[in-house]
């Protein structure tokens, strides 16, 4: 049972070799070799053949299936002979690593960042107040206002007379946009686990981000000059090399 649970646990890990691959701008036959005569999982395969389970061989083909699985899906797609991730892939890609991210965190109290306030903001709150000079006319609580005045006794008659302490506005609720920019070094300085690194931190935090609609995300990536690209694309950029 041990060995199984670690082969599963090895064939997520191998589904990030093929990321890294990509990352490192290797041609998909090198990005199949690579996984067809992975180590470890050879290892784990003999030592599960000894305690009389029979796990399948991992061939090519096998890669090459999965492979087209994710062209199939509209995840992936090659372009002379190197293996690019879409959008959707890119989306899907992200999800993982913040769920992997998160669950090596731990048991983590998050909460959500958004922050509601009465003050100057774009919606209105049904809490309401006296109104102050320069207050907009629109906000008038019209109900509320009325009653302060039902409250009085009438100046003559039956006539409900308005006082300007009578007046209430609405409040309006302050909520924050948040905008958050992620700056990469793409300089030979980031080769390897750094540049990957620097992926999966993009990647993680524009999942986080796409899950408000008002929060912006903006990727740059800086060496020689200077280049803003969509985060989804940050998986598609080569590896630095010199």
């Amino acid at each position: 049972v041990e060995y199984v649970q670690r082969l599963k646990q090895h064939q997520e890990q191998m589904f990030y070799q093929v990321m890294d691959g990509v990352f490192q701008d290797e041609d998909i036959d090198d990005i199949i070799e690579k996984i067809v005569s992975d180590a470890l999982w050879k290892e784990l395969t003999q030592k599960m053949r000894q305690l009389k389970y029979q796990p399948n061989e991992l061939t090519a083909e096998d890669v090459e299936s999965s492979l087209q699985e994710y062209i199939e899906r509209g995840e992936l797609q090659i372009e002379e002979g190197k293996i690019k991730i879409t959008p959707k892939g890119a989306r899907k890609l992200a999800n993982q690593i913040l769920r992997r991210i998160l669950k090596n965190l731990g048991d983590l109290k998050l909460g959500p960042h958004g922050v509601e306030q009465t003050g100057y903001g774009a919606w209105i709150s049904p809490a309401s107040r006296k109104y102050e000079m320069g207050d907009e006319y629109a906000r008038i609580d019209f109900e509320k206002t009325l009653l302060n005045a039902l409250e009085r006794k009438p100046r003559t008659g039956n006539k409900i007379g308005l006082e300007p302490e009578d007046f209430q506005v609405f409040e309006e609720i302050h909520q924050t946009k948040m905008v958050a920019g992620i700056i990469i070094d793409t300089s030979g300085s980031m080769r390897g686990d750094k540049f990957s690194a620097a992926i999966d931190t993009s990647l993680a935090l524009a999942e986080l981000i796409r899950r408000e609609p008002e929060d912006l995300l903006k990727v740059y990536l800086f060496s020689h000059h200077v280049e803003e690209i969509p985060y989804y694309d940050i998986v598609n950029v080569g590896a630095p090399q010199g």
